[in-house]
């Protein structure tokens, strides 16, 4: 699919403000609102777009604390990968996790109370976790670039 000077604009507003409306969109990019709308219906059908989301403040939820975690593990079976994907699935303070090339084979952002709720998660989940062998942990002190 081509994408266009009117659809990098569009992707741009819609990654910072994904509830705008189609009318304020349109003035936005410069475009009146029938073929907006049909540009966002391609961007999305063409799954450019694949959906839109709030950006939660898990400060405000009570999880401010935030720690990036590198995980390393003992074997490098696939079986093994799919069961450590499986577990960190279903953890609520892990809000994003990548598998990596590199001495480590995840990065994971998580986000917890403070750091004896971060040390309990640690000790009760990720290293409970089989195969997990070393897990390296660096504290957020600002974050310099949102999401949006």
């Amino acid at each position: 699919m081509e994408i266009d000077d009117y659809d990098r604009r569009i992707i741009k507003v819609l990654a910072a403000e994904g509830r705008i409306s189609n009318l304020d969109l349109a003035e936005r990019i410069g475009l009146s609102p029938t073929p907006t709308a049909r540009r966002v219906k391609r961007l999305e059908d063409a799954g450019i777009i694949r959906g839109y989301s709030a950006v939660i403040d898990t400060a405000k939820l009570g999880q401010g604390f935030i720690v990036m975690v590198a995980v390393h593990f003992d074997n490098h079976n696939a079986d093994i990968f799919e069961e450590f994907i499986r577990r960190i699935r279903l953890r609520p303070e892990v809000l994003e996790a990548y598998m990596i090339t590199g001495i480590y084979e995840c990065i994971l952002r998580v986000a917890t109370r403070d750091l004896q709720d971060y040390s309990d998660f640690q000790r009760q989940h990720l290293l409970s976790i089989p195969h997990v062998i070393r897990v390296d942990s660096m504290f957020v002190l600002q974050k310099v670039k949102p999401e949006v």
